[in-house]
């Protein structure tokens, strides 16, 4: 639980894994999220004054002796090969339950470069599209070994859309297959 909290809204990012529709992730409790992370390069503008926003949060609103454990802020990783290896990025993830307290649902209300809200219901948002995230940062104090900066999800703005597709599509190459029927395939 939260012991102190501010507002706060990011730069331009580079917005990945974004979860904000449905029953959105699972956090490693198994409660149900809604989640996105922003990225943005570990030597730019953008990223020191939301990590000076975040640092003078901790200072100013940090409990009585604390030593913080984490503040939102991690090394990106990419994939390559059968290995995640750091990048030149630097990660953010903002986080919400998909329920309040009261069993009423969360709406992660989503805008567009203009300021419009819009309904991103039936939209996936995929890597590689850009926005900016305005949510909450809360001090939490669970004892001297867990104690830090959360940052909660409220809303987002997305300046450049690239839609997630769950699978890909195919172009056509030379084959005499065309038509399939049930019939076709053996049985497994």
């Amino acid at each position: 639980m939260a012991k102190a909290s501010q507002p706060i809204m990011t730069p331009v990012g580079d917005l990945n894994w974004v979860f904000i529709t449905g029953d959105g992730k699972k956090d490693p409790n198994g409660n149900d999220i809604y989640s996105v992370e922003i990225q943005f390069d570990k030597d730019s503008d953008e990223f020191a004054s939301v990590k000076s926003e975040i640092d003078s949060f901790w200072e100013e609103k940090k409990p009585k002796g604390g030593k913080m454990k984490s503040n939102g802020i991690r090394v990106a990783k990419e994939k390559q090969g059968d290995a995640y290896v750091e990048t030149d990025k630097m990660a953010l993830t903002f986080k919400t339950h998909i329920k309040f307290p009261d069993g009423k649902a969360k709406v992660v209300k989503t805008f567009n470069a203009k300021g419009k809200e819009v309904d991103m219901t039936n939209i996936k948002i995929g890597n590689g599209s850009k926005g900016r995230i305005n949510g909450v940062m809360g001090i939490y104090d669970n004892g001297p070994a867990a104690r830090g900066v959360a940052l909660y999800l409220n809303s987002m703005q997305i300046s450049k859309l690239v839609e997630y597709n769950d699978g890909g599509s195919f172009g056509e190459v030379d084959g005499d297959f065309e038509t399939a029927t049930e019939d076709s395939f053996p049985e497994i």
